[in-house]
């Protein structure tokens, strides 16, 4: 039961639940008073049986009177709400008053209430890291001078990288703190705009922290100072990351937005790297480097439509062209010939290769012929093929070099053939 002591917090809870400052709680302001506190429990019916509660004299509206009456009977729905009260007030803080707020707030459906309570609590250290740390209520909610403390924001920074931008401008711009946060959390990429939307050019033009953040996200390069994107070492830590690869955005649609191609397209190392994880990269290289028969050769030995972006010179080369149609012909392909000199694509034996890629592709196509170009046999019927080393047919038979194998199979069908 609340005592005669609590009449104050009565009082300040009665005006700040008369918003229209008319001297009485109307039951549209009571609704809104006890959805504050909790949304979920306070549905309509629920604020009508209280509003039934206290309003003695039933003329919808709750006069002081009936106010003070109901908060000394000291339901649950009133402790919370002078609680609630008290912790807006409080201007000096005490061991009982942080374990009270503590209490309340770390609280399912009361932490939200984090931003109500007074400046003097949001400025206490272990209350708000407390409260902070286990409810994920956001940095921005603590005072001032707390956002600048490191010992408070770091906990946070480890937890919730959208804290960041919460912190300090003199945390944002220190180096072991930037570089702590994209050690933790650029392992994402959709968190880079969260950090680097954030920070000084101090931290954009440093190479230890862009150097940290190229290696996990290549993407980062575009955040970096135009004087570090123009660092090889740098640049060539982005193109080495394991996230520059083919199957991520950092060679998708991306690719042109970070990389400073008009820097290192003409770049024989770092070019050298991209068109061996992503060989239509070719196209990026300068009109030099396309004419690279080494760089070229990496290309289409790895994807033989990079053909398309070799030099004039290359595309009349038969040894290139050869090589780009014999990977064409190994995978399965398209047309690679038609990026061929006009001389190259009368060449009978390179139209042969080219046969030999449409054939691969349509048995690929068909289900005949597996990526590593294990043959796959159809079922029911009669097979002669050859069969990749030490492999075991799932179908009861074990294959092995040199042998000839005649099974019977548990679905009917025979095999004979030679292993080669």
């Amino acid at each position: 039961m609340a005592s005669p002591s609590d009449v104050a917090i009565i009082k300040a809870a009665f005006r700040s639940a008369d918003v229209g400052k008319t001297g009485v709680i109307s039951k549209e302001e009571l609704t809104t008073l006890l959805q504050h506190l909790d949304k979920s429990k306070w549905t309509q019916s629920a604020v009508n049986a209280v509003m039934d509660t206290i309003d003695a004299n039933h003329d919808q509206k709750i006069q002081y009177e009936e106010f003070l009456d109901w908060c000394m009977g000291g339901s649950s729905e009133v402790n919370e709400l002078l609680t609630l009260t008290r912790l807006t007030q409080c201007q000096q803080i005490t061991p009982e008053i942080r374990q009270e707020a503590i209490a309340f707030l770390c609280h399912r459906n009361r932490c939200a209430l984090f931003p109500d309570i007074s400046e003097t609590l949001r400025s206490d250290e272990e209350l708000v890291l407390t409260v902070m740390r286990n409810w994920d209520v956001p940095l921005k909610y603590a005072s001032e001078p707390l956002r600048s403390t490191k010992t408070l924001v770091m906990p946070l920074l480890e937890k919730q990288v959208r804290n960041f931008k919460y912190a300090s401008e003199s945390l944002r711009d220190d180096e072991d703190v930037v570089l702590s946060v994209v050690r933790k959390h650029l392992l994402y990429p959709w968190c880079m705009e969260d950090i680097f939307d954030h920070v000084s050019p101090k931290i954009t033009g440093s190479l230890t922290v862009m150097m940290a953040a190229v290696k996990l996200q290549p993407v980062a390069l575009a955040f970096a100072s135009e004087e570090l994107q123009s660092n090889k070492d740098l640049v060539l830590a982005a193109v080495n990351s394991p996230k520059c690869s083919r199957f991520s955005d950092a060679l998708g649609k991306d690719f042109s937005v970070w990389f400073p191609r008009a820097l290192f397209a003409d770049d024989a190392d770092i070019m050298m790297i991209l068109v061996k994880k992503m060989p239509l990269l070719l196209k990026k290289a300068s009109p030099g480097l396309r004419d690279d028969f080494e760089l070229v050769q990496a290309a289409v030995e790895r994807d033989a439509d990079a053909l398309e972006y070799a030099s004039e010179t290359l595309r009349g080369d038969r040894g290139m062209v050869q090589k780009a149609l014999q990977r064409s012909a190994r995978k399965g392909g398209g047309n690679v010939l038609q990026f061929a000199s006009a001389e190259l694509r009368e060449d009978k034996e390179l139209q042969a290769l080219q046969e030999e890629a449409y054939e691969k592709a349509r048995q690929r196509a068909e289900g005949l012929v597996m990526e590593d170009d294990t043959f796959v046999p159809a079922l029911g019927g009669t097979m002669g093929t050859t069969v990749g080393l030490g492999a075991t047919v799932g179908l009861g038979a074990s294959i092995g070099l040199g042998n000839t194998l005649g099974a019977s199979t548990n679905l009917g069908a025979s095999m004979s053939g030679s292993i080669g």
